[in-house]
């Protein structure tokens, strides 16, 4: 069987999952530190941390969706 080539979607749905890969391991570093966290502040500081983390890693999640999305009115399958 031949190599597909890969695609523009192809690569940027990569990226997407790397991506989203980061923003995993950071929002669990960011829940370790919320929870070994003792002053107020710090508190408040993880606390938007991960607000902004589950924020960027619900869009990335909607892109991906909208990828593939695209892909399959397209006829691509991700195998």
């Amino acid at each position: 069987m031949a190599k597909k080539r890969k695609t523009a979607e192809d690569l940027r749905l990569a990226q997407l999952q790397s991506e989203l890969f980061r923003i995993h391991d950071a929002l669990d570093s960011a829940y370790v530190r919320f929870n070994n966290a003792d002053d107020p502040e710090l508190v408040e500081s993880c606390i938007f941390t991960i607000c902004a983390l589950q924020a960027k890693y619900n869009y990335l999640m909607r892109c991906v969706k909208a990828l593939s999305g695209q892909r399959k009115k397209t006829g691509e399958s991700n195998t």
